[in-house]
C-alpha cells in the first residue's frame, strides 16, 4: 500500500488541488442551479485543444492553451448573455446544446485526425497518472492565484446565486458578474482539462459539492464536507487505479459516484429515521 502512494503520489497530489479549487466552485454551482455548466465549459477547453492539435500545435504548448482559453471565454460570453433569456428557456437547455455542441464538433476535428481516437481518450481522461512534481507546482501556484480571487469576490458571488434564485431580486450588474462567474470556471477548467480530463474535472466540481450539500447545512460546512470526500476517494480511487491497472481519473470518477450513491443511501435512511419519529 505504502509503495503504491509513493509511486502515485503526484498524481494524488494533483487530486488534492484540484479538490480544492473545484469543490468552492462546485457548492456555487450547485447553489446557482447549473449543475453541467462545469462539464460544458470543460468540454468547450477540449474542443480548443482539439482545434490547436488540427492546426499542428503541441497539446502541452502555451499557444494551446491560450486558444483553449479564447474558447472557453466566448462560451462564457454566450451563456451570460442567456441569463436574459431564463425567463423564456431554461438556461440549462442553453449549456446541454452547448456541451453537445463541442462534444460533436471534438468527434469531427478527431476524425480528422491520424490518431483522433486516441486523442479523444486523452481528453476525456488526461494524464493524472504520469504528472510529475514539477506540473504540480505549477498547478499549485495557478489555482492559489485563483482562490485568492475568488476569496476576494465571494460575497458578490453569494449575491449572484440568490439573485439567480430570486429572479425578483436582481442583482446590479448581474450579466457582468455571470460573465466573471463563468469566465473564472473557464480558467478554472482550461487549466485543469489538460491533465485531469474533461470527466474528472466534472466529477470534482459535482460530487464534492453534492456529498457536502446533503450532509452539511452552511457553506462552510459544505464545503469541508466535500473537501474530505474528495481528498479520501481521490486516495482510494488512486489505489485502485494502480492495482487494477485502469486509467486514473476514469477510475477515480467511478469511485466519486460510488461514495455519492452510499451517501445518498446514507441520507435516505437517515430521512426515513426522522419521519418514523
Amino acid at each position: 500500500m505504502l509503495d503504491i502512494l509513493q509511486f502515485m503520489a503526484p498524481a494524488i497530489a494533483m487530486c488534492f488541488i484540484l479538490v480544492g479549487i473545484c469543490g468552492y466552485v462546485g457548492i456555487h454551482v450547485i447553489m446557482r442551479e447549473v449543475i453541467f455548466i462545469d462539464i460544458a465549459l470543460a468540454q468547450i477547453a477540449a474542443l480548443g485543444a482539439s482545434l490547436s492539435i488540427f492546426w499542428g500545435l503541441e497539446l502541452s504548448s502555451g499557444w494551446t492553451f491560450l486558444i483553449s482559453l479564447s474558447v472557453t471565454f466566448l462560451a462564457a460570453f454566450l451563456l451570460a448573455g442567456t441569463r436574459k433569456l431564463s425567463r423564456f428557456v431554461p438556461q440549462e437547455a442553453f449549456i446541454g446544446i452547448l456541451y453537445a455542441t463541442g462534444a460533436a464538433a471534438i468527434l469531427l476535428l478527431g476524425d480528422r485526425l491520424a490518431h483522433g481516437s486516441e486523442h479523444v481518450k486523452e481528453l476525456m481522461v488526461g494524464h493524472l497518472l504520469w504528472t510529475n512534481w514539477g506540473e504540480v507546482g505549477r498547478y499549485l501556484l495557478a489555482y492559489a492565484i485563483l482562490g485568492g480571487i475568488y476569496a476576494l469576490i465571494h460575497k458578490r458571488l453569494l449575491a449572484l446565486n440568490q439573485s439567480g434564485r430570486h429572479k425578483n431580486g436582481e442583482m446590479k450588474n448581474a450579466v457582468l458578474w455571470e460573465f466573471i462567474f463563468y469566465a473564472l470556471m473557464g480558467i478554472l477548467v482550461t487549466i485543469a482539462v489538460h491533465v485531469a480530463g474533461v470527466l474528472l474535472v466534472f466529477g470534482f466540481l459535482v460530487v464534492p459539492a453534492v456529498i457536502g450539500s446533503l450532509l452539511g447545512t452552511s457553506f462552510f460546512n459544505r464545503l469541508i464536507i466535500g473537501w474530505i470526500t474528495g481528498l479520501v476517494v481521490s486516495i482510494i480511487g488512486a489505489y485502485f487505479s494502480y492495482s487494477l491497472d485502469f486509467p486514473t481519473g476514469a477510475t477515480i470518477v467511478v469511485t466519486l459516484g460510488i461514495g455519492l450513491l452510499l451517501v445518498s443511501i446514507f441520507k435516505s435512511f437517515q430521512l426515513s429515521a426522522k419521519k418514523s419519529h
